[in-house]
């Protein structure tokens, strides 16, 4: 497991108890949906905690546009928004 991906887990698992290292069968499905039953308020309290351990903002656009969907798209939208702050602080 990677670090991203053990932070965002150690998030998931304070905010949802939801421990998504021993539930890799999660990790696609929609956090709102049947199998996760994430309540909205907690997903808002995970993208403040995102932000805040990873020290990136999420874009409003990826929430809109399903960024924040499942685990899966969260780690991704994550390993992106810190390759472009890498890069940024690069230039």
């Amino acid at each position: 497991m990677s670090s991203i991906e053990s932070i965002l887990n150690n998030i998931f698992l304070s905010r949802t108890g939801i421990d998504f290292g021993q539930n890799e069968e999660l990790k696609d499905k929609a956090l709102l949906g049947n199998n996760c039953k994430i309540a909205p308020r907690e997903l808002i309290l995970v993208c403040v905690d995102i932000e805040r351990e990873f020290n990136v903002t999420v874009p409003e656009n990826q929430i809109i546009n399903g960024g924040f969907k499942t685990y899966n798209r969260i780690r991704d939208m994550i390993v992106q928004l810190k390759s472009k702050a890498e890069y940024s602080d690069k230039s």
